[in-house]
C-alpha cells in the first residue's frame, strides 16, 4: 500500500506562517501522497477527534498532528515514517522558560529515567501531540474518545495528548519518540 499521510492540524482560528511554510515545504517535497486535514474550535480534544475520523475517512496510511505553532523541515516527516513505529512523536519544549520537554517519561506507577542519548528513538510513557505521526490502524482499532482531557491523583491536569497515550499503551501500543528529528515550538523565540 502506497503511504499517504494526513496532515492534521487543528486550530482554534489562528496558525503561525513558518508553520503553514513548513507544512507547505513538505508536501512539496516529499514521494507521499498527502491530505491537509484541519478543525477549527476552542476545545482541541475535539479538534482532533474531528481530524482523525476524517483522515480515516481519507483513507490515509499515518496521521501527523501539526500545531499551529510549530516548524520543522520535511525531512521530519520523512524520519518519522521511516521509524516505521505505530505512534512516534518529538522531543520539543513547551512554550516556557526554564525549557520542559513535552516528552513524558513518568507513569502512574513511578518515574523512568529521561534517556541520555540524542541519536536513538526510545520508548517513553508518552509524547506529545504537537508533532506525532500515528499509523491509522491504531485509530481504527481505538474505541472514542480517543483524545480526552483528565485529572492526576494530585489534580493536576493531564492533557489529551497524554491521555491518548496512555489509552494506546493499555491497548498494547508502544509510544516512541525520536530525539533526532528537531520541531520549534514558536512563541517570542523557538523553544
Amino acid at each position: 500500500m502506497d503511504t499517504k499521510v494526513a496532515i492534521g492540524i487543528p486550530s482554534n482560528g489562528t496558525i503561525k506562517i513558518n508553520t503553514m511554510m513548513s507544512v507547505f515545504q513538505t508536501m512539496g517535497s516529499l514521494p507521499y501522497k498527502f491530505d491537509l486535514v484541519t478543525y477549527q474550535s476552542c476545545v482541541i480534544h475535539f479538534n482532533r477527534e474531528q481530524i482523525a475520523d476524517q483522515a480515516l475517512q481519507n483513507g490515509v496510511t499515518h496521521l501527523l498532528f501539526v500545531d499551529t505553532d510549530m516548524v520543522f523541515q520535511p525531512s521530519a516527516i520523512e524520519k518519522l515514517i521511516k521509524a516505521d513505529k505505530d505512534i512516534i512523536g518529538v522531543r520539543t519544549h513547551l512554550r516556557q522558560l526554564p525549557p520542559a520537554s513535552t516528552v513524558a517519561v513518568v507513569d502512574e506507577n513511578g518515574e523512568n529515567p529521561m534517556p541520555d542519548s540524542e541519536t536513538e528513538l526510545f520508548e517513553c510513557y508518552g509524547v506529545g501531540t504537537g508533532f506525532m505521526l500515528i499509523k491509522s490502524d491504531v485509530l481504527k482499532k481505538m474505541e472514542k474518545p480517543r483524545f480526552m482531557f483528565d485529572f492526576s491523583k494530585d489534580g493536576s491536569v493531564i492533557g489529551e495528548d497524554i491521555w491518548f497515550c496512555r489509552k494506546a499503551r493499555q491497548m498494547g501500543y508502544k509510544i516512541w519518540c525520536d530525539p533526532m528529528v528537531k520541531v520549534g515550538h514558536i512563541g517570542d523565540f523557538l523553544y
